[in-house]
């Protein structure tokens, strides 16, 4: 007896050659086994399949749908197929074959060859189970991960071909490579070098015409300028077989191959290969839409030579117009752009770099003296440096901070951090902390969906970039989605795993996803574990967001203690001061608790939104709706309490809270 799984390219399971019974192949139990089949040491704990599979059950009952379950696939399948070893389970490797595990041994072989002919689309396409957010992003993230894979084999052979000076195969392998993200710069770089030493020097300019088209109308923006500095470059070379031409140039009357341009992101291996997919990578490598066939196709033709930069335009996709205030286009004569890295600090004048690496150690404490600090050196930076991004877009995001936390009027700071982030796009297009702050700037003026473009787009020219990981979560957590908040901070934290500002709001925003473990365990690494402690205790944010979390598992006392402590750094400040109250509340304090945010300055026109929440705390719904209602001035801080705190639960399920949504252009939840 052998249960044969296909999980790549969609999901067939057959048993013996024969399709699975109508009772194994019910939607949970196939969902069972194929969580088991991509698991990483192919083996899962029982408490994370109640997660995926369950998690609108408490734990009791969930145990109960998975013991049922499994019960369900041994007596339809066989009943040595499930191995149970202390609180895992796993799939019996003797009596299961999985294309996917052929796939990956293929990789761990290094035989590209094999892997490419094993992979048979992405991991369970079309694949969907009804009320499992939880199970379908981890599909997709598994579903990235094996495209990556795929998309490095895939370019591994390319590079292969091209050693062994086989251009032609090597043409063809890029082409499939550039298939997999038809919005990869990098990729349409190296398929136009491969076709212009193949002797195709017209279907290299043809595809980089295209890339550029699919890239303005997908995205309302310019293209990497390597891919328009390398099209310019070939139609500028004289055309082979044009003696008139390369007399005149003296070139010689055969193709050359094009001269090497940067690339325009890591090569595989490097941190691309690690770093998690964009938004836009997984939807095309996920999808199966009209869009992508399109664009397919349009690859396809261009590769072949038969499209012409006119075929675009009358398919009916014009590249749309670029508005007055979108992201700026790169100059025409900018230099070829770089990943995120410490090269983007550099300034041709030292004294510049050390007012910038100042500035950053200021910007790093995020209190409103040392943000004021950052944005004075910045600014000397950038009159030392006026060509230096990397000031620029510090100076943005000390103005966004300093209007984030509200020590400054944000209608004066967020602008000014706009302003700052689109001089550093200018100088430089793949700045990720312009993108960061920008993004800051766009959710203040409640722009949610230019805010989560610009993001998106962020994520795309600087992957390895830790704030825009973190910005990012932040935005979501604005939205009220705070599982995908936590999942953003998570991959910002594994990028700068020294930032105790990241691992402060992972902490935060895995208490707002539910998972209060994971949070007072990540709290107890970022703070007790830390040997520069003293610093770290006086961070009020951290200590403020520690005490909140440890209050949910009641520790009280503790919380009590910590918020105390951050109240001697702001201690009027009514974040802080909200978070001790509704500790005393869950005491049944209530005298302590209106003692306490009694306290709370909310003056500024940003703090205000924080007395309507201490109403809702105190049950007073009507109250907490009529403050809520005068806002005008949104603290953005406060819009994640607002939207993802699991302690105003009562006050989002009131209809009122939608019509608080759809004042500020908020997406339906």
């Amino acid at each position: 007896m052998v249960l044969s799984l296909q999980i790549l390219g969609g999901l067939q399971a057959r048993l013996d050659g024969e399709p699975l019974a109508a009772r194994a192949a019910q939607r949970k139990r196939l969902a069972l086994l194929c969580l088991l089949a991509t698991a990483r040491g192919r083996s899962l704990a029982r408490d994370r399949i109640l997660a995926l599979l369950w998690p609108e059950y408490d734990t009791e009952r969930a145990r109960h749908q998975l013991a049922a379950t499994t019960h369900d696939i041994r007596r339809a399948i066989a009943s040595e197929l499930l191995i149970a070893e202390a609180d895992e389970l796993r799939l019996n490797p003797a009596l299961v074959e999985c294309d996917l595990w052929d796939f990956e041994a293929a990789l761990e072989r290094g035989d590209a060859g094999e892997a490419v002919a094993r992979y048979g689309g992405p991991l369970l396409d079309g694949f969907h189970v009804a009320g499992a957010r939880e199970l379908e992003q981890w599909i997709e993230d598994e579903r990235a991960r094996l495209a990556r894979r795929f998309a490095t084999a895939v370019e591994e052979l390319a590079t292969q071909a091209e050693s062994a000076g086989e251009l032609a195969a090597a043409a063809e392998w890029w082409r499939r490579r550039v298939v997999c993200d038809p919005f990869d710069s990098r990729v349409a770089v190296r398929l136009m070098q491969t076709l212009a030493a193949a002797g195709n020097r017209a279907g290299a300019i043809q595809h980089g015409r295209v890339h550029a088209a699919l890239v303005r109308a997908e995205f309302e923006t310019e293209p990497d300028p390597a891919v328009l500095q390398l099209t310019e470059r070939l139609c500028a070379s004289p055309p082979v077989g044009d003696p008139t031409r390369a007399a005149a140039n003296t070139a010689p009357t055969q193709t050359e191959p094009v001269e090497p341009v940067p690339a325009a992101d890591t090569p595989p291996g490097g941190p691309r290969e690690t770093a998690p997919a964009t938004a836009i990578t997984r939807r095309v490598l996920r999808s199966r839409s009209a869009w992508l066939a399109a664009a397919t196709i349009l690859i396809v033709l261009v590769s072949l030579g038969m499209a012409t930069g006119e075929l675009f335009v009358r398919s009916g996709r014009q590249p749309a117009p670029e508005p007055a205030d979108s992201l700026p286009r790169a100059a025409s004569g900018a230099t070829d752009p770089h990943p995120w890295s410490a090269a983007m600090i550099e300034s041709a004048d030292p004294q510049a770099r050390e007012l910038y690496m100042r500035a950053r150690m200021e910007w790093d404490n995020r209190n409103r003296e040392s943000l004021q600090r950052a944005v004075v050196l910045y600014r000397q930076a950038t009159e030392r440096d006026p060509g230096y991004a990397a000031a620029y877009s510090g100076l943005a995001e000390a103005y966004a901070m300093l209007g984030y936390f509200g020590f400054e009027p944000g209608d004066a700071m967020f602008p000014k951090a706009s302003a700052a982030a689109r001089r550093a796009m200018d100088l430089d297009p793949r700045d990720g902390d312009a993108y960061a702050a920008l993004g800051q700037a766009l959710a203040w003026q409640h722009r949610w969906a230019d805010a989560e473009a610009t993001y998106r787009r962020g994520l795309e020219v600087a992957p390895n970039n830790p704030t825009v990981h973190q910005w990012y979560g932040l935005l979501l957590a604005y939205l009220g989605r705070p599982g995908e908040a936590a999942r953003q901070t998570a991959v910002a934290a594994r990028l700068d795993p020294l930032s105790v500002q990241i691992n402060n709001m992972l902490g935060a925003m895995l208490s707002d996803a539910g998972d209060t473990q994971g949070a007072v365990r990540q709290f107890e690494r970022t703070v007790n574990a830390e040997p520069d402690s003293a610093w770290v205790r006086e961070n009020p944010w951290v200590l403020s967001n520690y005490g909140v979390v440890v209050a949910a598992t009641g520790r009280h006392d503790q919380a009590v203690r910590l918020i105390q402590r951050a109240l001697e750094v702001v201690p009027n400040h009514p974040r802080p001061l909200l978070d001790l109250a509704r500790v005393y509340l869950r005491v049944g304090d209530t005298a302590s608790a209106r003692a306490a945010f009694a306290r709370a300055d909310t003056t500024n026109p940003q703090y205000a939104m924080y007395r309507g929440l201490y109403h809702a705390s105190l049950g007073e719904t009507d109250s907490a709706f009529a403050w809520l209602d005068r806002v005008h001035d949104w603290s953005l801080p406060a819009l994640v309490t607002l939207n993802c705190s699991p302690g105003f639960d009562a006050l989002r399920a009131d209809p009122r809270y939608a019509r608080i949504r759809a004042r500020l252009g908020m997406p339906a939840r």
